[in-house]
């Protein structure tokens, strides 16, 4: 575990035993009719909602303390991608909707890899959001369910930016397909969580981005 998940235990256990002291010392004070007792039953109640206050600080700093630009990067290629230009035919306004061929060398411990594709021009929407163990998709290997291709408003170029993730436990989450997102910051934040709650399950980033002209 996590120097935060570690924290976050320590902190549940100080909560709880401040409550139950204060209680124990409530009922202290009343019997023996010692003011003292009293007031160390009221400090310890309030080390408790303190308690769950430097939990919650914690949490905040676990989930959002990781930043796009701190991740290290590897390599993402494209056979649609040309001249920074995407193919036509990965696109849904003129092409046939075919999700882009990528590729990238196997990163070490990564049992799965998160792509993505967001527009940054049109608020982060989420064009691709699928997984894969393989280090390379073929030109319209995700499907409908994981892929809509560009389609920026006539007369507009906009960019759109291909994340693959590699990971340690694969598992997606930030932003719904076809509908805008907070961002990459986001994104990271939620793949970065394992399913138990610990952090640290990316491990790199493959970034590759071109534009597509509406």
């Amino acid at each position: 575990m996590t120097i935060y998940a570690w924290l976050k235990i320590i902190l549940s256990i100080l909560g709880v035993l401040a409550l139950i002291s204060s209680v124990v010392f409530v009922i202290l004070g009343a019997i023996k009719k010692s003011k003292k007792l009293s007031i160390a039953a009221v400090l310890l109640f309030i080390l408790f909602p303190v308690s769950m206050a430097a939990q919650l600080m914690v949490s905040v700093k676990q989930y959002y303390g990781l930043k796009f630009e701190d991740v290290s990067k590897f390599e993402v290629t494209s056979e649609d991608l040309h001249d920074g230009v995407w193919d036509v035919r990965i696109s849904h306004d003129k092409g046939e909707d075919l999700s882009p061929q990528l590729s990238w060398d196997e990163v070490p411990g990564a049992a799965g890899y998160a792509v993505y594709m967001l527009d940054p021009d049109a608020t982060c929407w989420v064009h691709m959001k699928t997984t894969t163990t393989s280090c390379t998709l073929d030109t319209g290997a995700v499907g409908r369910d994981g892929y809509i291709g560009p389609y920026p408003p006539a007369g507009s170029s906009h960019t759109y930016i291909i994340y693959v993730f590699a990971l340690k436990e694969v598992k997606t989450g930030g932003g719904s397909l076809d509908f805008p997102s907070n961002g990459v910051d986001e994104i990271l934040s939620i793949i970065n969580t394992f399913s138990n709650s610990d952090v640290g399950n990316v491990i790199s980033c493959g970034v590759l981005q071109g534009e597509y002209p509406g």
